[in-house]
């Protein structure tokens, strides 16, 4: 399904994730999780509110599955040995939408109660993925090895993901962010991050993939890091060539490899392939990063 998303067909993987929403909770966040882009890119309010209400219900039916540790589990660090398979994935995705649902309620509440609201569910969301990052030290059975490299394919790119942009605040405020309990070294985080990218075979690669493409290929530049790391894009390219060869947000991500790569001629021709599609394209914006990409690619 996530090929499907990749390749354009959005609304089928919605339909296909609503229509299952009530079997379990991987289908009702993936449902929310689909939700998101739109609202993100729009930045319409409805769409934003729709989303947050979808969010919010698949990050309850997730901490049904979820075993309660009291006040407890909030002051010590619990023993994850006998945990399910099925309770640690919850945990999982209970951090996953606690996190998009403090990044919707910023996006739809500008206000102070909402940014305070937000931090709370950033704070609760990075509990989660550092339990799941724990069972992963603790537990030894599991149900199959695909369930375990799934769960920490996801740990890594949430912890990873959340770390690499704490690192790029302020020293006072990465210092205080440290103090109570967050990690805002940008080296580790891009060590857990290549962890998931190594994992090909989970459900999290193409994600992880993107985001460390717009890492790489815009944010490094933009903050005059400008890290250039061959052997990542030809891992995430290898891969794409032989799944997903015609895919729009693919082969941006190709156009800004091979840009930043210093092969502008072929650059372009991913940037072209992905505009001569615009009239099919689901989200129109990614027009815009094709025409600023080529318009550095002629230059």
């Amino acid at each position: 399904m996530m090929k499907e998303f990749l390749n354009g067909k959005f609304h089928k993987v919605m339909e296909y994730c609503k229509e299952r929403a009530h079997v379990s909770f991987f289908h009702e966040a993936g449902s929310a999780l689909f939700d998101f882009p739109d609202s993100f890119l729009a930045l319409d309010k409805e769409k934003l509110n729709g989303a947050l209400a979808s969010m919010r219900k698949a990050g309850e039916r997730a901490n049904q599955y979820r075993r309660k540790t009291g006040i407890v589990g909030y002051l010590v660090r619990g023993d994850f040995t006998n945990y399910t398979d099925t309770e640690l994935h919850a945990e999982l995705i209970f951090a996953v939408t606690e996190l998009m649902t403090g990044l919707l309620i910023i996006l739809a509440d500008q206000s102070i109660y909402g940014a305070v609201n937000a931090c709370i569910k950033a704070k609760s969301s990075y509990s989660s993925f550092k339990n799941c990052e724990y069972a992963l030290e603790d537990k030894l059975e599991w149900e199959s090895e695909i369930s375990r490299q799934n769960l920490e394919a996801g740990t890594c790119l949430g912890i990873g993901g959340f770390d690499l942009i704490l690192s790029f605040c302020p020293t006072v405020v990465t210092r205080i962010l440290d103090y109570v309990g967050f990690n805002s070294d940008r080296l580790d985080a891009l060590a857990k991050l290549k962890r998931c990218i190594e994992n090909q075979e989970t459900i999290f690669f193409e994600v992880c993939a993107i985001s460390m493409t717009v890492y790489h290929a815009f944010l490094s530049y933009f903050y005059g890091i400008g890290e250039l790391n061959e052997p990542f894009f030809e891992l995430c390219s290898q891969r794409w060539s032989i799944s997903q060869t015609n895919i729009e947000i693919i082969n941006v991500g190709r156009g800004s490899r091979d840009l930043v790569l210093g092969k502008p001629d072929t650059a372009i021709e991913y940037f072209n392939a992905t505009l001569s599609g615009t009239s099919k394209l689901s989200y129109p914006q990614l027009n815009y990063v094709c025409y600023w990409q080529l318009t550095w690619a002629h230059v």
